[in-house]
């Protein structure tokens, strides 16, 4: 029997749960000395690897209080805490036991070497704790019945920081020119899956980027080369604009109105990818970050200050016969 049952569909057709909802209200995890709310976590690779962890849960009388306020009783529902590996899918059970049996007092620490496939994942983890009805129940209407229906429930994300930019080129052939509608000429394009980037572990799930074949070999061939660098800071620019502006139409089709911050945390892939351009940008805030990617322009002129466009030109230029000579005569 699963702890907590998969649920297709976003609309729970039960009614008087809010008690179990806001039990949870004041969860956090805590990492080490920091405490996190439910959502996306990003962490460096030392804290993923060996951080400290603890979740702050209610007390088991809060608990047992929230679920007898709702249709179900606290004889009949748990508290379940389940740890899911994003890279290898392996899931451990941290902790599962009836409402009214918990001793909680104070934080409750994870014990990460109990499940090294988990919590040694290098891609991250997910740990989700739920209130989840444990026995089968006579149907009634707007009443959980089934076991591993959960009445209120938090995941917390954890997942290591990636490089901005780590999207591989592949060949921009003939075949996807015709397929994308491109120009024969184009030399590159970017696809962004907005249906396949909502429900993926990492964007990169969901980005395609294409170069043309004979500019990629050459790339490939002189990754140093000051003009090749140019053209990967310009393609960098280029590909994070498109994933940036992708996230927020992915965002816009599922939720039917234009998202605000709030909302990017319930989307953990798009909400990681933010985090790390609003570092890189000096953003102050993900709304500053929302702001500026909805200003196209702006928005590519912080990229590649951010990419050092700028640095790449120049030494481009100076690496050709007449920019070198230009530079003599300045000089």
């Amino acid at each position: 029997m699963s702890s907590v049952r998969s649920e297709k569909y976003v609309i729970r057709p039960f009614n008087g749960l809010d008690a179990a909802e806001n039990v949870l209200e004041d969860l956090v995890l805590r990492i080490d000395d920091l405490e996190h709310e439910p959502g996306s976590i990003v962490v460096d690779a030392p804290t993923l690897a060996s951080a400290k962890m603890a979740l702050r849960l209610p007390s088991g009388s809060d608990l047992g209080d929230a679920v007898d306020s709702t249709p179900l009783g606290s004889a009949d529902c748990g508290l379940v805490v389940v740890a899911r590996a994003l890279s290898n899918r392996w899931s451990h059970v941290v902790l599962r036991d009836y409402v009214r049996h918990l001793d909680l007092d104070g934080d409750f620490e994870i014990d990460r070497d109990a499940d090294r496939l988990v919590f040694a994942d290098a891609g991250g983890f997910v740990i989700t704790v739920a209130i989840v009805l444990l026995h089968e129940l006579q149907p009634e209407p707007l009443r959980p019945n089934s076991p591993g229906t959960w009445l209120a429930r938090r995941d917390f994300r954890v997942v290591p920081e990636r490089a901005e930019f780590s999207f591989s080129p592949d060949e921009l052939t003939d075949e996807l020119r015709k397929q994308f509608s491109l120009p024969s000429n184009a030399p590159s394009f970017v696809h962004v899956d907005i249906d396949q980037m909502i429900g993926a572990d990492d964007v990169s799930e969901a980005v395609s980027v294409y170069l043309d074949s004979s500019i990629l070999r050459l790339l490939q061939q002189s990754q140093t080369d000051p003009l090749a660098l140019q053209i990967q800071s310009e393609l960098a620019v280029t590909t994070m604009a498109a994933v940036a502006r992708g996230g927020l139409a992915a965002m816009a089709e599922s939720l039917d109105y234009e998202p605000g911050a709030p909302d990017v945390e319930d989307y953990p892939a798009i909400a990681s990818f933010y985090a790390q351009l609003t570092r890189r940008l000096g953003r102050q805030s993900m709304s500053a970050l929302l702001d500026l990617i909805r200003d196209p322009d702006a928005f590519a002129a912080h990229l590649r200050a951010a990419f050092d466009v700028k640095k790449h030109t120049l030494a481009a230029l100076k690496s050709t016969p007449a920019g070198a000579s230009a530079e003599e005569e300045l000089t």
